[in-house]
């Protein structure tokens, strides 16, 4: 069940949802900030999580998190897969990725 409906992807990305197809996010300190899919073995792209890695140039490389969590999306004007109007996607809603943003630099800080 979606919790959040827009006419189109780019309504929701106006709103400030932040669609997970961008896969790095940034180089912090002597770390990595990812978005990967945590949907499960036998799924994937139902759900996208944020992951820090540490000490990314050493053997010392250690995966922290997940931090945070996408939310599912009505987009009622957006084309499907079967060319009908109406489709489903997951985004991080804003507070949502600014937080896991938060933690998962605080956490390659806590790596030190």
């Amino acid at each position: 069940m979606a919790t959040h409906t827009f006419l189109t992807s780019a309504d929701a990305h106006q709103a400030g949802f932040v669609s997970p197809s961008v896969r790095r996010i940034e180089r912090y300190n002597d770390g990595e900030i990812k978005i990967i899919d945590t949907s499960g073995p036998n799924s994937f792209g139902y759900d996208f999580s944020i992951i820090a890695y540490s000490h990314t140039n050493d053997e010392r490389a250690k995966r922290l998190g997940p931090f945070g969590s996408t939310v599912s999306m009505s987009l009622t004007e957006a084309k499907n897969r079967g060319g009908g109007i109406g489709a489903f996607c997951e985004m991080f809603d804003p507070d949502t990725y600014r937080q896991a943003i938060e933690a998962a630099r605080a956490a390659i800080d806590a790596e030190g």
